[in-house]
């Protein structure tokens, strides 16, 4: 019951972070205990699953996707942590970070950019006033040896171990390499369908385990007295032969047997109805909660579009307003130009003054 309990508590985390950006699922992993499983199973851990989700354009000014194996490197207080979760904003320092306040590695954003960009190798190009285009730094992907053996370390945040191996730079932007898409995010609309199915299964596993724990002893009762163990009863064992005089001298054993089996199954029946009974109520308050879901998915995705659609506004007035900036300067290069002409010519002109009171 135990290890089954933590097997639903690891299918509870996933579905209940089924649409956090970049969460991966994980999968929990058993031991047997004893020959032939014969004193039950033990929890032995989770193991994440880093199977790419679909691509989802995002439209946010930093957000940042890898489509392709690898992961983000970012850091807080000193600790460093690998994620594929890449909703960033830029904070007070330029430093890019998510909610959680950690910061992507070896990327600041100057407060006056005009506009930010990343190349699918990793390359941060941005426009200033004064200083035209120009990069500022490079997105750099890690890659580990096991990654499924990396600890969790936070919703979407995983530490290295001993398992998993140290991390080492994977290139990026090449053919037949992984590729970092800018204004996307990883996301899966599937993952909750597949999560759900994965809740009624292990429901399921979790009924019968607890039903041959309930009820082991009746059915360790059975396999001692049934007749298809006599031979196991007559030739095993140091009281086999006592216990077959028994059942020969005790007519009535097999019929209470009987009885104990019957009645063992009628609870168990029972006790299956009620489980059912209970699932289905949480079914029923699932499929609530997911078409909730789905109409505020609809909502997001008409403000999406009208985020799009001000956001290309947007760049359009930047591009406008950089451009506006570009003539301004030409402008004034062209004035200091006829600003100095003017001060050459009034000094002439103050010269022939001079000579003609002189003369």
């Amino acid at each position: 019951m135990a290890a089954q309990q933590r097997n639903m508590d690891v299918v509870a985390d996933n579905l209940a972070n089924a649409d956090v950006v970049g969460f991966k699922s994980a999968t929990a992993t058993f031991a047997t205990l004893g020959a032939d499983a014969q004193l039950g199973t033990a929890f032995a851990g989770g193991r994440t699953s880093f199977v790419q989700g679909k691509l989802e354009r995002s439209g946010g000014p930093f957000d940042v996707a890898i489509d392709g194996a690898g992961f983000f490197a970012v850091e807080r207080d000193g600790e460093i942590a690998y994620t594929r979760a890449g909703a960033f904003s830029r904070s007070a320092d330029g430093r890019l970070r998510n909610a959680a306040g950690w910061a992507l590695r070896g990327i600041r954003i100057p407060a006056d950019a005009l506009s930010v960009t990343v190349a699918a190798d990793g390359r941060v190009s941005l426009e200033s006033p004064g200083h035209g285009r120009r990069e500022a730094g490079r997105i750099r992907l890690a890659a580990f040896a096991a990654p499924e053996l990396l600890r969790p370390a936070g919703t979407a945040l995983f530490a290295a171990t001993q398992g998993s191996g140290p991390p080492r730079e994977l290139p990026a932007g090449g053919d037949r390499q992984s590729k970092i898409v800018f204004g996307s995010l990883d996301g899966d609309p599937c993952r909750a369908a597949r999560l759900r199915s994965q809740c009624k299964r292990r429901a399921s596993q979790r009924r019968d385990a607890s039903d041959r724990e309930q009820f082991a002893p009746q059915l360790r009762s059975l396999r001692l007295h049934a007749p298809f163990g006599r031979r196991e009863c007559e030739s095993g064992g140091e009281d086999g032969g006592a216990l077959m005089s028994e059942m020969r001298g005790n007519p009535n054993r097999i019929a209470e047997l009987r009885t104990v089996v019957v009645d063992g199954f009628a609870k168990m029946n029972a006790r299956f109805d009620g489980l059912q009974s209970q699932f289905d109520g949480l079914e029923s308050q699932f499929d609530g909660l997911e078409s909730q879901f789905d109409g505020l998915q609809s909502q997001f995705d008409g403000l999406q579009s009208q985020f799009d659609g001000l956001q290309s506004q947007v760049d359009f007035i930047a591009s406008a307003v950089a451009s506006h900036n570009e003539s301004i300067s030409e402008v004034h290069a062209v004035v200091v130009r006829i600003e100095r002409r003017l001060d050459r010519h009034e000094h002439r002109i103050e010269r022939l003054e001079d000579r003609e009171r002189r003369g």
